[in-house]
């Protein structure tokens, strides 16, 4: 249903009326961009920055004029040329799916065909068996064709407003039925049919320590269930909260969002393992189903699979070939390795909840071990590489060598399981990072095309497309991984992640009201409650309001006092025009700090105004070096560098070069309301391009917001 409800949103948004003639300038884009893509067709690694590259154009200017002719972002428009030139050479007939999808530039045939079938309704080794006409007219995606002028025919036509506003209750529409379908994730009235959460495996054996065992079979059964499609499955995290609880199956079901859940218990001995396991419907609270499995520990992949599989089966969930095969996968051919590993997996849950060194280290042992037994066992690789960029991520931020030993473990992951979802999306992670978002989106992808249930694959791919501005993707992808993992140690965060996105909508009502559903979900969660109470702080910052600034700035002190001293220094010196004692908070940060160096040209602006100019400029000078590495090396995170280059040659009367650096921004944080308060841009606050710049952004956010606050604003 919900690629239906897609393909009618698509088809609204890119289908305009048949006889509209492009401008010369529009068609010679078109024409362009695509021969550019046809050129580089088999280059998995060509995305928007070859093709704005190739375009002379800057990311936002492709983007803006690309989305003006087609609808289509960027991304979905080289994807889009792809596809149809796929289409092409499947119809020949010459090529195998593989091969086509290697050709024209695809990372993985899986991924080729989820894209494939995400278009044309059916996967690409069934071409043949369709009515290759009707699919051409249907084709929506003929973007040459469809926008080619006809020759010799002058265009006088008009488009009626009425078709306009059709289209906007159209997209409306199709937007709310997205959000009731499938992205909603607090309705507990509307359960999906297929939906199912493993509660925590009890431990029956004479010794306590074996409750890896247990919680590695409930990882093992989960993991398997999570590659069904056709299952909703809730992700560990958030079933943790029941490992004790009495609470009746119908109130977990209705806490969760589910209306099956699978209850177990193992016990061990030297050799054996029983493995008990009864489904339980939610709803009447009737056991539909239960078995005992009994087998050598060597076997229990075989019975992991047939539990997997018997889910399935009382479900009336419809399990792929692939699917099938990727349950029937055995992780590891050795016993003693997967023991080990389960050993890890224990100590990898302690340290993300707890941040303990022993932990760390004990995780790293028991993977390292079963990996010295088996070196070909991926799902160890991927769980190490998970390891080091929890502990190593902030350390490395700056190195020349960042993440090297992440990408290293993470690659081995997917040479001995080119299928593990998880190592897809570690792989996305680090792309992201290194400044290859297209790359880093396609592999995210995978890892969701591998397992439509993976809730961190979906709060990373929400997060990391925010961060390139596609908010219209993300927002919806971070609800998914709320939906998926309701009541975990992320739910605040991602709240989080939500409201950060509707600061950069400019939408500070939806920002409000996400971050005090952080802090509601974030009790006891000093991360969440730090970042929650950032953005409310630094949302009346870029708004001018200062004594709201100072009160949020307050609560936030409570959890992280460094970035409260930052947001009030801040305030003190534009808000209040207090430039003592805003210099005397940079200094106390510089001292508190001095590793961090992101605000240093708000110290150097308050030296300025107290009359320290030579130490003022000094200061610019060091940060103008610091922001253009961050920039040579990729890693610009959210600071803001060519906002902030910006201001500061736009402080020192360098104007041309400060409105070369806004034009390459993305302004994101509500730094659009901010600049024209910013005193930083006082130089600018006249011209005239700064001014278009500023309004063209506001515009773009505005027609941004209209497109998806029906999709997430209600029930919230």
């Amino acid at each position: 249903m919900i690629y239906f409800v897609n393909n009618i949103l698509l088809y609204l948004l890119t289908t305009k009326p048949k006889n509209i003639k492009l401008s010369l300038k529009d068609q010679k884009l078109l024409d362009n961009a695509i021969q550019i893509i046809i050129d580089h067709l088999g280059d998995e690694s060509f995305g928007v920055d070859e093709l704005k590259q190739g375009l002379g154009l800057s990311r936002s200017q492709l983007h803006r004029r690309l989305h003006s002719i087609t609808g289509l972002s960027t991304s979905l428009f080289i994807r889009s040329v792809k596809l149809k030139k796929a289409f092409e050479i499947l119809k020949e007939g010459n090529l195998s799916v593989s091969e086509v999808a290697y050709s024209t530039g695809f990372s993985s045939p899986s991924y080729f065909n989820k894209c494939f079938h995400d278009r044309y309704g059916f996967p690409p080794g069934e071409i043949h068996k369709q009515k290759i006409a009707e699919i051409d007219q249907r084709d929506i995606f003929s973007i040459k064709d469809r926008f080619a002028p006809e020759e010799g025919k002058k265009n006088n036509f008009k488009v009626p407003k009425l078709y306009f506003y059709g289209l906007g209750a159209l997209v409306i529409i199709v937007l709310i039925i997205i959000f009731y379908i499938s992205l909603n994730p607090l309705r507990k009235n509307k359960i999906q049919e297929k939906s199912i959460a493993v509660l925590p495996f009890k431990n029956f054996s004479d010794n306590p320590d074996n409750q890896y065992i247990s919680d590695g079979m409930m990882d093992a059964i989960l993991s398997n269930i999570s590659g069904i499609g056709d299952l909703k499955v809730i992700s560990r995290t958030s079933v943790e909260q029941y490992r004790e609880s009495t609470k009746p199956a119908k109130q977990i079901g209705s806490e969760l969002g589910v209306n099956h859940i699978l209850e177990g218990s193992t016990f061990q001995d030297e050799h054996n393992v029983r493995v008990t396991v009864q489904l339980i419907n939610t709803e009447t609270e009737d056991h539909i189903w239960s078995e005992s499995y009994d087998c050598e520990f060597k076997n229990i992949f075989k019975v992991q699979s047939q539990i997997a599989k018997s889910i399935a089966d009382e479900l009336q969930s419809k399990i792929t070939p692939e699917e099938m095969t990727r349950i029937e996968r055995k992780p590891t051919l050795n016993p003693k390795a997967y023991d080990l590993y389960q050993k890890g997996q224990y100590y990898l849950v302690n340290y993300l909840q707890k941040r303990q060194d022993k932990d760390f280290y004990t995780s790293k042992s028991f993977y390292t071990q079963a990996l010295e037994i088996d070196s070909t066992f991926a799902a160890a690789y991927a769980r190490l590489a998970d390891l080091y960029w929890n502990r190593n991520y902030r350390i490395e931020y700056y190195s020349d060598s960042f993440m090297d030993t992440f990408l290293l473990l993470t690659k081995k992951a997917l040479i001995f399981n080119p299928q593990s979802s998880d190592a897809h999306r570690l792989l996305g992670q680090y792309l992201f990072e290194t400044g290859n978002p297209d790359q880093g989106i396609i592999e995210m992808e995978t890892a969701i095309s591998l397992n439509s249930n993976n809730a961190t694959a979906y709060e990373l791919l929400g997060f990391y497309v925010n961060w390139i501005g596609h908010w219209e993707t993300g927002i919806p992808c971070l609800l998914k991984s709320i939906e998926l993992d309701p009541f975990s140690m992320f739910t605040a965060i991602r709240y989080c992640f939500i409201a950060r996105a509707y600061l950069d909508l400019l939408d500070f009502d939806n920002t409000f009201f996400y971050c005090h559903r952080a802090i509601e979900m974030g009790q006891g969660n000093p991360a969440a409650l730090s970042f929650a109470y950032w953005i409310c702080a630094h949302s009346n910052l870029v708004q001018g309001n200062r004594e709201e600034t100072l009160n949020y700035a307050d609560s936030l002190s409570e959890y992280n006092e460094i970035s409260a001293l930052r947001i009030k220094a801040e305030a003190y010196c534009n808000l209040f025009q207090d430039f003592e004692k805003g210099t005397d908070i940079f200094k106390e940060l510089t001292e508190r700090n001095p590793t961090q160096f992101n605000y240093r040209h708000r110290y150097a602006y308050a030296l300025w105004e107290t009359g320290k100019k030579d130490s003022a400029k000094l200061l610019f000078e060091a940060q103008v070096k610091e922001y253009n590495t961050e920039l040579e090396l990729g890693r610009v995170e959210r600071n803001d560098p060519y906002y902030n280059l910006a201001g500061i040659y736009a402080f020192l009367g360098d104007i041309d070069t400060a409105i070369d650096h806004l034009k390459k921004h993305q302004f994101t944080s509500g730094l659009e309301i901010y600049a024209e308060i910013d005193p930083l841009f006082r130089n600018l606050h006249d011209n005239l391009e700064f001014k278009e710049i500023i309004q063209e952004a506001k515009d773009e956010k505005a027609l941004l917001g209209d497109k998806i606050k029906n999709l997430v604003a209600e029930d919230f």
